[in-house]
């Protein structure tokens, strides 16, 4: 699995201008990406590879294959996040180009990568029945002379004084701009990537679901991504691990959890080959070595103790 690239927009940004007391309150309707992306702790001197569908089971003081699987599922997610996101997170730094009581828009700005182009983020405030305020944003892009066309569009409701923290959703509109803007081709086989997130409570909660194009595959999974964070930073990341080349064990649907200091245990799933049904368990501690292994698939085999599994509370 390997993450997209949405667009590839340049964008000319001044820095002049100044802000108001009212601009963070707009600002603060925007997702945060480093705050919606999942936090599993990794190695940099570690190279482990994809995840092993070995029959026979991983041993114990094996590289954990679950880790591996779920340390490419989190670049992945982290590199979507970060695809969807990153425009955003640049505009967002400079103040806003026009104000209202009710908005803030910035731009437009010309797109230096999509010759014609321009692009701009608008962010809009409305009260609740109660009174309090929400938001709903999007960042536009058009041909110099025709209309805006949505490329990311969002709501948000914050729960906290300071409207840093709440609860929203967004939604990528691949089908409105994948033909106009210059994209990757794995990109063009989606219509839309549904996103929502709480930011509010622990643990903090991103999931992100797609929707394909007709008779297309990007290698993205179809179950999507669920991201959960406690505010230790121990974490869990739901997702598909897709083995194409074993009949017998085509896709596994994995729920990792993992403690902040990288020990973490994975249950899985068979949802695609032969032996659709079956599960496996795979614990591994801080050095992501198998500390305990279980197949329950036909010669499936057991490894270690499951006492010498991670305790991840809260999941």
């Amino acid at each position: 699995m390997r993450a997209l690239t949405f667009f590839t927009a340049a964008v000319l940004l001044s820095a002049c201008g100044n802000w108001s007391n009212q601009d963070l309150d707009f600002v603060n309707a925007l997702p945060d990406r480093e705050s919606l992306k999942s936090k599993l702790p990794t190695a940099s001197d570690k190279r482990l590879g994809g995840y092993d569908t070995r029959k026979d089971g991983l041993n114990v003081g094996d590289p954990s294959g679950a880790y591996a699987s779920t340390k490419e599922a989190k670049a992945t997610f982290n590199g979507l996040i970060d695809s969807i996101l990153g425009l955003v997170d640049t505009i967002r730094q400079y103040p806003p180009t026009t104000r209202s009581s009710e908005s803030r828009v910035w731009g437009p700005f010309t797109d230096q990568n999509n010759a014609g182009f321009e692009f701009r983020l608008t962010v809009t405030q409305q009260l609740t029945n109660d009174g309090d305020p929400q938001f709903a944003w999007a960042l536009e892009s058009h041909k110099v002379g025709s209309d805006y066309f949505p490329i990311v569009t969002g709501k948000y409701l914050p729960t906290t004084d300071t409207l840093a923290k709440g609860q929203g959703s967004m939604t990528v509109h691949v089908s409105s701009f994948k033909s106009q803007l210059k994209v990757d081709d794995g990109l063009k086989s989606l219509d839309q990537i549904d996103v929502s997130y709480v930011t509010d409570s622990f643990p903090n909660v991103a999931q992100m679901q797609f929707a394909f194009s007709d008779g297309n595959a990007s290698g993205l999974s179809s179950i999507g991504y669920r991201s959960r964070i406690q505010a230790d930073t121990s974490g869990a990341l739901q997702f598909l691990a897709t083995t194409p080349a074993d009949p017998n064990i085509k896709a596994v649907e994995y729920t990792s959890v993992w403690l902040p200091s990288g020990a973490g245990k994975a249950v899985g799933t068979v949802r695609e080959g032969l032996f659709t049904g079956a599960s496996q368990t795979e614990c591994w501690d801080e050095s992501f070595h198998v500390t305990y292994a279980a197949q329950s698939w036909p010669g499936g085999a057991t490894s270690g103790a499951v006492k010498d599994c991670a305790d991840v509370p809260g999941f």
